[in-house]
């Protein structure tokens, strides 16, 4: 595009003129205040002051001078010119931000917010405002409606800052007349803009035909530093205000002196965004122009700078204002674009042509001394990231660098991705003996060209050519959070002549492979064709990857994988990136229909360079003949060698088929092509030898292919104890004529499948510590399923745990244990205390014997607090009493743990009434546990806290102090542990002044389930039955109540337990059909969501009157037998009563068998008593075994008869104090000794 010129001599005597009226003036500074709009001058500036009138007022004497702006009225005030204003003369500031409303720009990047309210209207006159001196600064105006708005001719510190430059008053769009240099020093030194944010410009376009259009110009012997402004596009920094040529253009006058600018620097303060300079794709626009006249005329620039800037972006670098070239080069001294040190490099991108163009001079011996183009961000542009020709193509690196000003680039050879870093390896070629600095960059894209950009800039080094111009190159790790998919380039900068390079090639070697199968094939089957490109070269292969494969002549598609793109009979697959190394599979398979050699061809391609063409594509030929085909035949017999009809046939191989053999045994399978294939043979109750058979290779018929099928049995059975309770863990191995090994489940079952008939094997128990009779059973010629007896554990090592007891001058702590086995039974007591520290008892119990330990009769317990480790070598039944106060007005009870758990829960828990509520957690492990507590409350969210529990000890958690949310709540709780522990949770109120003077205790649920039994439960003006559900779920649960009353009726209701929450059923308020009976209870969840479910009784009377209460966890499996270890029937003062609840769950009425173990050696008794089906029995032991007054006792208690009855049982203890009956009390679940046949789950206790 032709530039406009303007004669050199012509302008020095412009500049001649001015001394001359400089001469004349006299000093005196003062400030002059434009108060009109008009365009006016009446020779004086007094109140009534024209801007015209200031200007020739300031020109009348030294300053330095003010004009500042007072004009009437709101919003913009347009000052339209009638002729150029007088050349400004006199050191002078005009500043637009005086006037009333108008402020200054605040933010220090991006977007300008400044409101100015002075607009200046040149109404055509160019220049619409001309410098002619020096320390002239220009404010906060709008200038627009002339060619050239400010023009400046002569003179040093000249500042055109905070101002809009061609735009509309509110800068968002173009001034009405098209600006030809919205900017031009000429001769003259300055600053446009600044580094504060009130100093940032709008310099806006507009084009008409001439076409010569810029948003600076620095020409002559001008010096520029231009910083912190909008160049090119508006104050929000988003819309493009187009020039044609140049954002900034810096170039010579013909025949004069070389120009120097700065523009931008190395913070974000000095940053320009210079975007938008396009005109219809003008070739010539750029957003920076650096010399270059055209015409056969040489305008050099002499040392321009450019660092910092945005170039082709918006304001904040997000987006794309696209420039047409983002730099063009054509002639200076010294430039640099970009720099080494934090800040300075420029973000080049979103520009439609090149990113950086260096344009070739027509002018003789070329025009350009050096260009620095370092550490930039050069990417995302139309054309190439750095262009040297100004051709569009890429230059190819000769040997040697020859060619003048045209560096040769590096050469990638390897690249090795470690922890998000790159270490590079290449080599350079350039000028012999020179240093050259190689500076590295990764891109996510690959360049059309083949050739990089610069996307994120990398780190440098430096490195020396040899003799012949050569040097090899190993880069340390540079980089972070880089992946192997990145494209690496590099550029090269010779550092003597400061010449950089065009950015790297990007070169990859993928190569192809292709295979078929089958081979020979078929006609109309199958042939699939598996495609492989793999990168065998040292960079990425990214951009578009593409595997090709043309269908066959005379072959049909079938499918592909991989995302096939179909066309014109082409099946192409995008691979996407491929890292180094890596490789991308397909699979297309297709049909022929006709005989013959098929050849299938495919090739792979990338938007990188492939150093070795030759392996982009691959061949095979697959011959496509009619088979010979083949049968496969054979008979299937049993064991006794007669024909097994039915049995069913599969075949695997180049056809899949199945058959079944015919009332002979015998089977086919015919018209098969050769191959290899397997047959196996099935059917229900037999195994097969072999159990399968493989043909390879086959090529003629296969006869004989027999199988024979022999009948299977099964062995089940019981590991019991001498309490009846199954055994679990216990080590099941069968030996003989067959072998196997199995694990007894929780009740004790096993069982051995697959056993072959007529052999004989033997079962033999086995687990560490314990010893069985029988020792094994053994089973000859077996030839139908067995059951085997039971095996019983005559001795062994069996554990019960308490996490909760205390001792001292309030509490009592005793615990009853239980032997009904037959034999004679050793347990020791291990006291675990909260210190860590453990006292140890040890207990002998005759056959059928009952012992009670009062732990604060043994030295080390007088006064603590602990959990307990009961361990025997007989099954006990071992249950704990806690009272407290020495009149015994409370206490709880509960019923041993059979093992430690890593996860637990509880349903019941309150804080709210005077409740204070302890979770309290035993650690037998060897080191600490880590619990993590789960707080559930009616509504809302959980809490979560964590704990760490010693080990071997006890730790107390008072939930009321926990958080604020939990001082006053009711509460359930889901607790984890990484150890396997013990959990159970105290409740206390104090009422009255009387420390705990009601209360309960409960040992903790091992998971949630389906359905829950609980064999206690009254309502009526004596007590409150609740039952507590706790959902620890994600969803509702629905969970169906049957109330089971003595008579035999019952009572449904359903309810819904909210997600994540604790539910509460107040049964007395649940209609008159409860609401004063006796009753246990059974639920069952309908939608498969399970819950935990405890029952909690208060007495007596309304909760204001309650004076105590128990508690416990209902059980998870009904049974036949349960044992109970605690019992008393009491006299004065205390009067304790024992009360044997009894649940019938089953429809059918049965026999329930109660026998007494006392304490006292005495012999024990036995009861029989009926029960209704659907009900629940009271076995009031005062009066029914009068014989156990004045006695402590434990029970037994069967379901006996031809058909024993399922039962649940429970134990409630009360006694009385200061005169109150049932002043205290407890209940407890009973240990469930032997499951009910249908049962599948063991008890939770």
């Amino acid at each position: 595009m032709p530039t406009r010129l303007f004669p050199w001599s012509a302008l020095r005597s412009a500049a001649a003129a001015v001394a001359l009226a400089l001469a004349a003036t006299a000093a005196s500074a003062a400030t002059f205040t434009v108060t009109k709009t008009a365009d006016t001058n009446d020779g004086t500036c007094n109140a009534d002051c024209s801007l015209r009138e200031a200007i020739t007022a300031a020109n009348g004497s030294s300053g330095p001078h003010t004009i500042a702006f007072n004009i009437p009225g709101s919003g913009v005030q347009t000052i339209t010119l009638t002729g150029a204003l007088p050349n400004i003369i006199q050191a002078v500031t005009i500043d637009g931000f005086t006037q009333p409303g108008a402020s200054p720009n605040t933010n220090a990047t991006g977007a300008i917010n400044a409101v100015p309210l002075i607009e200046i209207n040149g109404g055509g006159a160019n220049p619409a405002i001309q410098v002619l001196t020096s320390n002239v600064t220009i404010r906060g105006l709008v200038v627009n409606g002339s060619f050239t708005p400010i023009q400046v001719l002569a003179g040093t510190n000249v500042v055109v800052a905070g101002s809009f430059i061609g735009t509309t008053a509110n800068g968002l769009a173009s001034g009405a007349t098209a600006v030809q240099s919205g900017i031009r020093f000429q001769d003259a030194s300055g600053t446009v803009g600044g580094l504060l944010p009130q100093d940032r410009n709008v310099i806006g376009g507009g084009i008409d035909s001439i076409n010569n259009e810029n948003g600076i110009v620095v020409s002559g012997g001008a010096s520029v530093l231009i910083v912190g402004n909008l160049i090119g596009i508006d104050k929000t920094g988003t819309v493009a205000l187009p020039f044609d040529e140049a954002g900034v253009r810096v170039n010579a006058i013909v025949g004069g002196p070389e120009p120097n600018a700065v523009i931008g620097g190395n913070t974000p303060a000095h940053r320009n965004v210079i975007s938008g300079i396009s005109f219809s794709g003008d070739g010539g626009s750029a957003g920076i122009s650096v010399g270059g006249c055209g015409g056969g005329f040489t305008c050099r620039a002499n040392s321009v700078t450019i660092q910092g800037n945005f170039i082709g972006t918006t304001a904040d670098g997000t987006g794309a204002v696209p420039n047409f070239h983002g730099i063009i080069l054509n002639g200076s001294t010294s430039t640099l674009v970009g720099g080494t040190g934090p800040g300075e490099g420029n973000l080049i991108s979103g520009n439609l042509g090149a990113g950086l163009k260096v344009s070739q001079d027509f002018a003789p011996g070329g025009n350009n001394d050096g260009y620095r183009i370092l550490g930039n961000r050069i990417f995302g542009n139309g054309q190439l990231g750095i262009d040297l020709e100004a051709n569009i193509t890429p230059l190819v690196n000769d040997a040697g660098d020859t060619d003048v000003s045209r560096q040769n680039f590096p050469v990638v050879t390897s690249l090795s991705f470690t922890g998000g870093a790159v270490t590079i390896g290449g080599t350079l070629n350039s000028a012999a003996n020179r240093t050259y600095r190689l500076e590295f960059f990764a891109n996510d894209a690959a360049d059309a060209s083949s050739f990089g950009e610069g996307q994120i800039f990398l780190g440098a080094i430096d490195v020396t050519t040899n003799g012949s111009g050569n040097a090899s190159f190993t880069t340390p790790a540079l980089g972070s959070g880089l992946v192997a998919t990145q494209f690496i380039t590099a550029t090269a900068t010779d550092l003597t002549t400061n010449d950089t390079s065009e950015f790297s090639q990007l070169t990859a070697d993928l190569s192809v492979t292709i295979t078929d199968t089958p081979d020979p094939a078929a006609p109309n089957a199958d042939v699939t064709y598996t495609l492989v490109a793999t990168n065998l070269g040292s960079v990425s292969a990214s951009g578009v990857v593409t595997m090709s494969m043309a269908v066959p002549a005379g072959a049909t598609f079938v499918s592909a994988t991989g995302g096939v793109t179909p066309s014109g009979g082409t099946l192409s697959f995008n691979l996407g990136a491929l890292a180094v190394g890596q490789t991308a599979q397909r699979q297309v398979v297709v049909r022929y229909a006709t005989t013959g050699a098929k050849a299938a061809t495919v090739t792979v391609t990338s938007t990188v360079t492939d150093s070795v063409p030759a392996n982009n594509s691959a061949s095979a030929t697959t011959t496509v003949t009619v088979p010979q085909v083949i049968s496969i035949s054979g008979t299937v017999r049993t064991g006794i060698n007669t024909a097994l009809p039915g049995t069913t046939l599969t075949l695997t191989g180049p056809v899949n088929a199945t058959t079944t053999s015919g009332n002979n045994g015998t089977y086919s399978f015919t018209n098969l092509p050769q191959g290899t294939y397997t047959v196996t043979p099935s059917i229900a109750g037999r195994v097969f030898e072999p159990g399968a058979r493989t043909l390879t290779a086959a090529t003629v018929n296969q006869t004989g292919v027999d199988f024979v099928g022999r009948l299977v049995w099964k062995i089940t059975g019981q590991v019991r104890d001498l309490n009846d309770t199954g055994v679990p863990g216990v080590t099941m191995t069968l030996s003989g004529d067959q072998a196997a090994t199995t694990t007894t489940d929780l009740n004790g079952n096993y069982e051995f499948t697959g056993i072959v008939n007529g052999r004989t094997v033997t079962v033999t128990p086995t687990r560490a510590t314990f010893a069985f009779n029988p020792a094994s059973q053994t089973f000859p010629n077996i030839s139908k399923d067995e059951v085997a007896g039971f095996f019983v554990a005559q001795v062994g090592t069996f554990t019960r745990y308490f996490a909760e007891g205390a001792t001292g001058t309030f509490f009592d702590t005793q615990i009853a244990l239980l032997n009904a086995t037959g034999n004679p039974a050793t347990a020791t007591l291990k006291f675990q205390k909260g210190d860590g520290t453990e006292v140890t008892q040890q207990v002998s119990l005759g056959g059928v014997d009952r012992k009670t330990i009062i732990p604060e009769q043994i030295a080390g317990l007088e006064n603590a607090a602990f959990s307990t480790e009961v361990t025997s070598d007989q099954p006990l039944i071992a249950d704990r009493t806690m009272t407290w106060d020495t009149r015994r007005y409370g206490s709880h009870a509960e019923t041993s743990i059979g093992r430690p758990l890593t996860r637990w829960f509880l349903a019941e828990g309150a804080t709210i009434n005077g409740f204070d509520l302890f979770y309290l957690i035993q650690n037998p492990n060897n080191t600490a546990a880590n619990v993590q507590v789960r707080y559930l409350l009616p509504t809302g969210a959980p809490l979560v806290r964590t704990y760490q529990v010693a080990p071997r000890s006890r730790f107390n958690i008072w939930v009321n102090l926990e958080d604020p949310a939990l001082a006053a709540a009711e509460v359930s709780a889901d607790i984890t542990s990484d150890l396997p522990v013990i959990v159970e949770r105290a409740m206390y109120r104090t009422v009255g002044g009387r420390q705990f003077s009601l209360g309960h205790e409960s040992a903790g649920v091992e998971a949630p389930a389906l359905q829950w039994y609980f064999a206690e439960g009254n309502t009526g003006p004596f007590f409150d039955l609740f039952y507590l559900i706790a959902n620890p779920n994600d969803a509702p649960a629905i969970v169906e109540a049957t109330y089971l009353k003595p008579d035999g009726s019952v009572v449904v209701k359903t309810y819904t337990a909210p997600a994540n929450s604790r539910f509460n059923i107040w049964v007395d308020f649940e209609g008159a059909d409860l609401a004063n009976t006796a009753m246990g209870t059974t639920f069952r969840v309908t939608n498969n969501v399970p819950v935990v479910i405890e029952r909690a009784m208060w007495w007596a009377g309304d909760f204001t009157q309650w004076v105590e209460g128990h508690n416990t966890a209902g059980a998870i499996a009904t049974g036949e037998k349960w044992g109970l270890a605690e019992g008393e029937v009491g006299g004065a003062p205390f009067f304790t009563d024992t009360y044997i609840l009894v649940a019938n769950t089953s429809t059918s009425a049965g026999t329930v068998r109660v026998t007494l173990i006392f304490d006292d050696g005495s012999p024990s008794v036995t009861r029989d008593f009926p029960i209704n089906g659907s009900s629940r029995l009271n076995v009031a032991t005062r009066a029914e075994f009068p014989g156990a007054s004045g006695k402590r006792f434990g029970a037994i208690v069967e379901s006996v008869g031809a058909t024993p009855v399922q039962l649940v049982v429970e134990r409630a203890m009360y006694n009385s104090s200061d005169g109150v009956t049932f002043a205290a009390g407890t209940s407890a679940l009973g240990t469930l000794l032997r499951p009910g046949a249908a049962q599948a789950t063991a008890s939770l206790k």
